[in-house]
């Protein structure tokens, strides 16, 4: 899948189709409108995701939980974005309207055993800030950075989304 690894416009676009695609398989019954109560993640084995129907490459990070009891037993698995798109998807209702774009999607990038989640948005007076999130491998938060552009401002979207993965890694190995 490459969503996660495209910045640009295309990832906004491709962003919008995976939020559509979710939502029918919401609207359909094929993923959970409820929570799910345990996930975890791991390097992917091949599986495919349940969102969005593609491999999910073995170097990539699959994020897999229990469905919830309603009679429907197993487990689903899910990129990192789609995972995060799902949530998002599952917690709004279906008659929220899509926006034109995605002024500031999620990336996700699998790094010792964590999962760091960026989010850049463009500063009104122009430039960039990222927000930052490291979850462990239940999808736990465990380090979250609101804003890292308040006082540093990227040149681009592409530098701060780098810059988050770069502080989320500093982060993890200052741990280990």
């Amino acid at each position: 899948m490459n969503v996660v690894d495209t910045v640009g416009g295309s990832a906004v676009l491709e962003t919008q189709a995976l939020r559509f695609l979710i939502r029918q398989k919401l609207i359909d019954g094929g993923l959970p409108h409820g929570g799910i109560p345990r996930v975890w993640g791991s390097l992917s084995h091949g599986q495919r995701c349940h969102a969005c129907d593609e491999l999910i490459a073995k170097s990539d990070f699959v994020m897999e939980g229990l469905l919830p009891r309603d009679g429907r037993p197993g487990v689903v698995q899910l990129h990192v974005l789609c995972c995060y798109l799902w949530d998002d998807e599952r917690r709004h209702s279906p008659e929220r309207p899509t926006p034109a774009i995605d002024p500031a999607p999620y990336t996700a990038t699998a790094y010792e055993g964590h999962t760091i989640v960026t989010e850049a948005t463009q500063h009104g007076i122009g430039g960039w800030a990222v927000a930052v999130s490291v979850r462990d491998i239940d999808g736990a938060v465990v380090m979250g950075s609101s804003d890292l552009g308040g006082s540093v401002t990227f040149g681009t979207r592409a530098i701060a989304e780098q810059a988050g993965v770069l502080l989320g890694r500093a982060w993890i190995d200052r741990r280990a």
